[in-house]
């Protein structure tokens, strides 16, 4: 989860992969691989793992003794959701939201699951409601506050996804990855000095070894678009440098 943390989702799949080979029970780690496909655009992956996180539940699995003919894997896995296999999956979720068993961890983790499941099939606005549910259950929990941000910004509504990210940050301020999505919110917003300082902060927290250049790679490169957008030309050669220092003091983060 500290990949994913830190915009390394490819390292955070290889690491939750090996953790499933070795406990094939570790729902965490399941619900955290759907979350690391679902952010690489994997969406077809992601499906396939949070079917196998629901069908591995001990407290849910006892539902679906007559699915079985509807759970074969298609012939390929492709990337792009295949809307008939993400149906039959939204067939199992629906069963246990709607079955009231499980503790309030349970159901918190089920309305997790689910809201990743209909944000693959870009239903937004239905899963910003199981975040939602999800966060009366665990409001202390950053993680959650991101992906409730992330949705709400996918269904165009920055300015409310600013304040999920902004409540995500109090909870863990030293979060890269809503950093940078806070960043590209305040650009849809039009705010470009803004996303500029939150693109800095990330830049600031990875140069203190928080994850490899390919992740720095990325922040620079919309950091520079946030400057062009803002009309900054005159950072754009600190930018190209990779000047943090002199950025950091021109937008007053020095400190």
């Amino acid at each position: 989860s500290s990949q994913a943390e830190n915009e390394q989702d490819e390292l955070s799949i290889s690491a939750l992969k090996n953790c499933i080979s070795l406990d094939p029970t570790n729902l965490d780690a399941r619900l955290l691989l759907a979350v690391g496909y679902a952010n690489e655009s994997k969406n077809m992956q992601a499906c396939k793992s949070l079917r196998e996180w629901i069908l591995n539940h001990p407290t849910f699995n006892s539902l679906f003794v007559s699915e079985e003919e509807d759970l074969i894997d298609p012939p390929y896995m492709p990337s792009f959701l295949d809307p008939l296999f993400h149906k039959n999956v939204v067939t199992l979720f629906n069963k246990a939201l709607s079955s009231s068993i499980g503790n309030s961890h349970e159901i918190g983790d089920l309305s997790v699951a689910s809201g990743i499941l209909f944000h693959l099939a870009e239903q937004y606005s239905v899963s910003v409601v199981h975040f939602k549910h999800a966060l009366m259950l665990q409001p202390d929990n950053p993680m959650l506050w991101n992906k409730l941000g992330a949705t709400l910004a996918n269904g165009e509504r920055s300015e409310d996804a600013v304040q999920a990210y902004k409540e995500a940050l109090r909870l863990y301020p030293n979060y890269v990855r809503c950093r940078y999505n806070l960043g590209v919110a305040c650009m849809n917003l039009k705010s470009f000095p803004e996303a500029c300082q939150h693109f800095l902060i990330a830049l600031k927290l990875q140069s203190k070894g928080r994850g490899p250049t390919g992740t720095a790679w990325n922040l620079w490169s919309t950091l520079r678009l946030a400057i062009m957008l803002g009309d900054l030309p005159k950072l754009f050669s600190l930018v190209d440098n990779r000047d943090l220092d002199s950025l950091l003091v021109e937008f007053n983060l020095r400190s």
